[in-house]
């Protein structure tokens, strides 16, 4: 008789054991469904983001190629009052200066644009070594 619990215990502790297995594997795949959502929701979030940038940049960088300097200008102040760490915004605002002859406020903007994004250095240290 004493072997029949023994058995019955352990068939019982076996099944308990399958149990929290299946129970694992279960949130397993609910974790790794939300995970993946999360992971495609934020990869077409950066990819919006990346298509809005592009095109702010299209917009001004046809502005300062077609001499609309004070429409440039305009626009750069709108973008910097929706988001003022736009490092694209300082830079033409200070490009833009830069044409008018402004040199005070093309260097203020074209240093803040340096300091908000480090890589462009090639592209605004021509233009800060002209101002000096």
């Amino acid at each position: 008789m004493n072997n029949d619990k023994l058995l019955i215990q352990i068939r019982n502790g076996i099944y308990l054991l399958c149990l929290i297995n299946l129970a694992g594997m279960i949130v397993a795949i609910f974790l790794n469904i939300y995970l993946t959502n999360y992971s495609i929701h934020e990869a077409n979030a950066m990819s919006v983001e990346a298509s809005s940038m592009q095109t702010e940049f299209n917009e001004l960088n046809d502005l300062l190629e077609s001499n609309q300097l004070n429409s440039l200008i305009s626009r750069c102040i709108k973008i910097l009052e929706e988001k003022p760490n736009s490092g694209t915004a300082h830079y033409y605002l200070g490009l833009a200066f830069y044409q008018m002859g402004d040199e005070d406020e093309s260097r203020k903007h074209l240093e803040e644009s340096l300091k908000l994004e480090p890589s462009w250095e090639m592209q605004i240290q021509p233009y800060l070594e002209k101002l000096k």
